[in-house]
């Protein structure tokens, strides 16, 4: 199984000079827990993750005020990603070690075209493998879980 056959293809994103207070609210609104940083909508190559985490984090800082943010000064600059055409375990493997939740999918133009997340990698865990061959198992899935909460 490929990262195409788990990924969702519905990018929530923002850009990194957007004001963080309205970033903040369209992300509660979404339901989600990060958006995709992109440098913009034209061009959406990656420049960075805005997760829950650090929204929470620009809030208890007392260094400058929230509402004088912009997604730009809170973001996740270091940001992994895999590619949409690569094996699903390579993904989950890119997750494990810096414990993540969220990998960006690049296409070939090296423009975000999706995300997997944890819930995606549990997904397909659970679903019936092709062709009788274990694409993930649930002990993997549970390791990059253990992962994710640990780096908390």
């Amino acid at each position: 199984m490929q990262v195409s056959d788990a990924m969702s293809t519905e990018v929530r994103s923002c850009h990194p000079d957007e004001p963080l207070l309205e970033v903040a609210a369209r992300l509660s609104a979404s339901g989600g827990d990060c958006f995709v940083v992109v440098e913009s909508a034209e061009a959406p190559a990656l420049v960075g993750m805005l997760t829950l985490r650090d929204v929470a984090r620009a809030l208890s800082d007392d260094a400058s005020p929230f509402e004088a943010l912009e997604v730009e000064n809170v973001m996740s600059r270091a940001v992994h990603a895999c590619r949409a055409d690569e094996p699903l375990w390579e993904a989950a493997e890119a997750m494990r070690a810096p414990g993540i939740r969220h990998l960006p999918v690049l296409g070939d133009d090296r423009h975000v075209v999706g995300v997997v997340s944890l819930t995606d990698l549990a997904r397909a865990a659970v679903s019936s493998p092709r062709g009788g061959a274990v694409v993930l198992s649930p002990t993997a899935v549970c390791e990059i879980l253990i992962a994710a909460d640990e780096r908390r």
